[in-house]
């Protein structure tokens, strides 16, 4: 390797990443080994190439593969005890997943190392999150949603049940 190129800014590089001075375009992110995740490891390449998928968004200092994968899970893990929150944070909550699935379909992300490994992670959560979440939603307009939105858990908290029932007069379990 023959050091750093440059780190200054380059059009279509996520500001945290810069580019190897062998120009073989390979990135490198300054924050060392790479992300770890359910028994494997992100390398860096990856996690910069994610986080650029959303360019210069809102969003990009909050970006990170493993804590996304792990958002995911957690929110299946707590839809499996029975969501306890309202009907507002389900919603918003399912957006790590829109977020996953951009990665998922971003063509830049498919050719990395990491790529198998980072999708296969989320289709095992997926499978776990479709045996929990049983209900169909009656939402009218599904056009944009992605299919995890049409969904709810069979059972939830009070606060949970009760606001599914009076907004969309769905009736699902008490835990």
């Amino acid at each position: 390797m023959g050091g750093v190129f440059s780190s200054g800014y380059h059009p279509g590089l996520h500001p945290v990443c810069i580019l190897d001075a062998t120009r073989d375009g390979k990135i490198i992110c300054p924050s060392g080994k790479g992300v770890w995740i359910m028994g494997f490891e992100f390398d860096q390449e990856f996690a910069c190439r994610y986080k650029m998928i959303w360019g210069d968004s809102e969003r990009t200092g909050m970006i990170d593969p493993k804590r996304d994968v792990e958002a995911w899970r957690d929110l299946v893990e707590e839809c499996r005890s029975g969501y306890s929150d309202s009907l507002a944070e389900y919603d918003f909550d399912l957006h790590v997943r829109d977020f996953l699935q951009r990665a998922i379909d971003s063509s830049a992300l498919q050719l990395v190392n990491g790529y198998g490994d980072f999708r296969e992670s989320i289709e095992l959560i997926d499978r776990e999150f479709i045996e929990i979440a049983t209900v169909e939603t009656p939402w009218v307009n599904t056009q944009g949603l992605g299919w995890w939105h049409l969904r709810l858990p069979a059972r939830g908290g009070e606060e949970f049940s009760d606001d599914v029932r009076g907004r969309i007069g769905v009736v699902i379990g008490r835990i």
